[in-house]
């Protein structure tokens, strides 16, 4: 096997005969070897896809309080031109009692 891996050192290069070296080590494996092997892969994707998820709900979570908070810029600026509580709830959707906090 090493004179093998000698005489295919460019198998890195050329992204079939890589994957055919993986195909050919898992071959090599028992049966026993490759369900434990499918069920460490699994578990891999599984977590994979479990930390894309919680990404894209913490992108979406920061997209919310970011947009909350430029609403509640814009409605500080308008509280402090003057403008009328009822006249800042109906252009920023805020409560009359989140623009008295304020």
């Amino acid at each position: 096997m090493q004179t093998m891996k000698t005489q295919l050192s460019f198998t890195n290069e050329i992204p079939l005969f890589a994957r055919l070296g993986q195909i050919a080590e898992y071959s090599a494996l028992s049966p026993k070897q490759q369900m434990q092997y499918d069920d460490s892969y699994h578990n891999y994707v599984c977590y994979l896809g479990q930390m894309d998820s919680k990404l894209k709900e913490g992108i979406q979570i920061g997209k919310e309080e970011g947009h909350a908070e430029g609403v509640k810029d814009t409605a500080r600026k308008m509280k402090s031109m003057g403008l009328d509580t009822a006249l800042i709830c109906t252009a920023t959707g805020l409560s009359a009692d989140e623009v008295q906090k304020l």
